[in-house]
């Protein structure tokens, strides 16, 4: 987009390697210069002192960006920003790099001093007001029904809480899932105990008749 911008279209053009190339004409420049290779110097065009003819410089992008670069910069920032395109310039693509890598040694270095904080374990202070508050916010909150606070569970809950002296852990959502589990599986192994020892005791009882 930006060499159609700057540039003719490609044209066959013998330079002084006695060979027909693809050169571009550049519209923006009035001197002469003929780059017979992508590794042509750039003094070829800054010792040129012509105004009769435009530049001619082999159909490469690189040399034709370099083209650009050295002698139509500003030219070519306006164009960029008229029409929302990221330059692609040497020199502004060794700037954003640059730009780039310090941004990635400045974000090291920041992250080099900081540190995680461990969220620090809330305490709760007890009183009669505070702890009805929050068995009435529970009972609320999880759609409980009133008489919940009477069942013994809960009362024998709240005891086995108040005699822990370090704190109690709550168990997550995984853990009370685990544990249910668990208690129904050894309720079945104790109902399939039961029946299987008492027809076996029936059994002996009719023997022994």
């Amino acid at each position: 987009m930006d060499i159609e911008a700057f540039f003719g279209v490609p044209f066959s053009h013998v330079g002084a390697s006695k060979k027909p190339k693809p050169h571009r004409e550049c519209k923006n420049c009035s001197c002469v210069s003929i780059y017979l290779s992508a590794s042509c110097a750039w003094s070829s065009i800054l010792t040129t002192d012509c105004h009769s003819k435009k530049a001619i410089l082999v159909n490469d992008v690189s040399t034709l960006r370099r083209h650009i670069d050295a002698h139509h910069r500003a030219q070519y920032h306006q164009w960029a920003l008229a029409n929302n395109v990221e330059s692609r310039l040497p020199s502004d693509i060794l700037k954003r790099k640059e730009a780039d890598a310090n941004a990635k040694l400045a974000q090291q270095t920041l992250d080099a001093h900081l540190r995680t904080e461990t969220p620090k374990e809330r305490v709760y202070r007890y009183s009669e007001a505070i702890f009805r508050r929050a068995v009435i916010e529970w009972l609320i909150c999880t759609d409980q029904p009133l008489s919940a606070v009477e069942h013994p569970k809960f009362k024998e809950m709240i005891k086995i809480a108040a005699a822990a002296t370090q704190g109690v852990e709550i168990p997550s959502r995984k853990v009370a899932r685990a544990e249910i589990m668990r208690l129904f599986n050894d309720q079945m192994k104790g109902l399939r105990d039961k029946l299987t020892v008492r027809p076996l005791a029936h059994f002996v009882d009719m023997c022994t008749c």
